[in-house]
């Protein structure tokens, strides 16, 4: 169940609700902050984890919610990003796809770095909104998607199995 599951059931039909209600939602709880490691980037981010937490599942009046990964500059997606800002040449022209994109940090790297075309996935529908609002606070266009790449795990293995024959 989602927001829009949460907002149908106090008798909203529109489920673009939902999406301006995720961005209230984000715009309330976090600030606009530089990561350290990408301090050109600029995104929505939490001052804590638990308390955005409780408010998430306050908000969707469920509890045992996965934590608001969207709302922190992981230290291995900060290290990803910087990699991309300072080896352009590694996305450079080519398409990207960002698996988890969370904040949508690293797939905003990429497409400043200069990749032909990115496409942000991630399960979270707070993440989606908030890799949305994120590229639009760094004035960058993402083809963002609300993906669950598990279940085409079985696709890609077969696809990639039939690449290492040839």
């Amino acid at each position: 169940r989602g927001m829009e599951d949460s907002l149908r059931s106090r008798g909203c039909q529109n489920t673009a609700a939902a999406d301006v209600s995720r961005a209230e939602f984000i715009r309330h709880n976090t600030s606009v902050m530089a990561p350290p490691l990408v301090p050109e980037i600029k995104l929505h981010l939490a001052h804590e984890a638990v308390p955005l937490w409780q408010k998430t599942e306050e908000e969707l009046g469920e509890m045992g919610l996965a934590p608001p990964f969207w709302a922190f500059a992981w230290a291995g997606g900060q290290a990803l990003a910087r990699y991309v800002l300072d080896h352009s040449s590694t996305v450079e022209n080519l398409r990207v796809l960002d698996l988890a994109t969370g904040s949508g940090m690293v797939a905003i790297a990429a497409v400043r770095a200069g990749s032909a075309s990115i496409v942000a996935t991630d399960i979270d529908e707070f993440a989606t909104t908030a890799a949305g609002m994120n590229a639009d606070l760094n004035q960058v266009s993402l083809d963002i998607k609300l993906e669950s790449w598990t279940m085409r795990q079985k696709i890609w293995i077969e696809k990639l199995s039939k690449w290492q024959d040839c």
